[in-house]
């Protein structure tokens, strides 16, 4: 998969690292948000700023026209 950008916008950085965010924060897809998928982070190396957020299964969150 392509990178969403090649540099980072803050200071420059030209590499990057990926953490994932679990537990308590995961990203949920019903309204009790017992069950859910980790967010995968895109961070710049350099400043650590985190430049991109994704879940990587999106196939049981529901249409934003019909669930907004």
């Amino acid at each position: 998969m392509k990178l969403p950008m090649e540099q980072c916008p803050w200071c420059g950085g030209q590499e990057f690292v990926v953490g994932y965010q679990g537990y308590e924060a995961m990203m949920t897809y019903t309204p009790q948000g017992f069950t859910g998928k980790r967010i995968h982070h895109l961070i710049c190396k350099r400043c650590g700023m985190v430049l991109a957020s994704r879940v990587a299964d999106t196939s049981k969150y529901q249409d934003a026209r019909k669930a907004w």
